[in-house]
């Protein structure tokens, strides 16, 4: 499995689409010499191969073959750490207002589990996102780990896009227009984008911003709020990134909770 596996199975629900259009309009100069009904015959022959070849990519590498890889992965995973391997699940109501992406209805998870980390009650889950009434945006999946604080009121978001639109990985509650919500923007060396209430931003921002800036990985937010610390990342559904991202969440945790 690879890092961008998501964005790859993405990508096969539309090339062997593409792949049978190009065909169909490389074929058309070829075809112009032939009679009528052979030239219907060719172009329905290159539907009829293309299609069931599309079907056969996507189920081979598209979604359900990465949903099926990532399933067998957090089994084993779960197998190991001691931790139970849930499957698919339902969201929590609290859990949904902290890190719903903006334009997105309540997450789906998937391949979920549960556990222990450094003391603390975590889970990992992969969400299922889908467009909210009124939005154009595509089905995406995003990654989900999230380690238990004690945050008190804290609400408090640490985006590092990487170069991608911040609403990929940033909740809803952060998004502009919300009198109560300060942001700090990127400047210098800070490359993270913060959002939180006045308090939040006093008490912990600087801190959490710091840990996310010196941070290399995909796109992501370090999300506090409701008793927990979560990551909400862009892709990379591999066990020893989900490792990865429960310690970093666990080292939030503890910055949270000193202060």
């Amino acid at each position: 499995m690879r890092r961008g596996a998501w964005l790859w199975a993405q990508g096969w629900a539309v090339l062997p689409a593409g792949a049978v259009l190009a065909a169909l309009i490389l074929s058309v100069p070829l075809a112009e010499g032939l009679p009528d009904g052979r030239q219907r015959i060719v172009l329905l022959g290159i539907i009829a191969i293309g299609a069931p070849l599309a079907v056969l990519g996507h189920r081979a590498f598209g979604v359900p073959s990465v949903r099926r890889a990532v399933e067998r992965e957090r089994t084993a995973w779960a197998a190991r750490e001691g931790w139970r391997y849930d499957g698919p699940a339902r969201v929590a109501p609290e859990l949904a207002r902290l890190g719903r992406p903006h334009g997105r209805r309540d997450p789906v998870p998937e391949a979920s589990m549960h556990g222990t980390w450094r003391g603390r009650p975590a889970f990992a889950q992969t969400w299922m996102l889908r467009s909210a009434v009124g939005s154009t945006r595509l089905p995406a999946r995003r990654e989900v780990v999230a380690v238990a604080a004690r945050t008190g009121p804290t609400r408090l978001v640490v985006t590092s896009a990487g170069g991608m639109p911040v609403f990929a990985v940033i909740p809803a509650w952060a998004h502009r227009g919300r009198d109560d919500i300060r942001s700090l923007q990127p400047e210098g060396e800070r490359r993270t984008l913060v959002h939180g209430d006045a308090d939040s931003l006093a008490r912990h921002g600087d801190a959490v911003r710091s840990a996310a800036d010196a941070r290399a990985e995909l796109p992501y937010s370090v999300v506090v709020g409701e008793g927990l610390v979560m990551i909400l990342a862009f892709d990379d559904p591999r066990g020893e990134t989900v490792r990865d991202r429960l310690d970093f969440a666990a080292r939030i945790a503890e910055l949270v909770e000193r202060r």
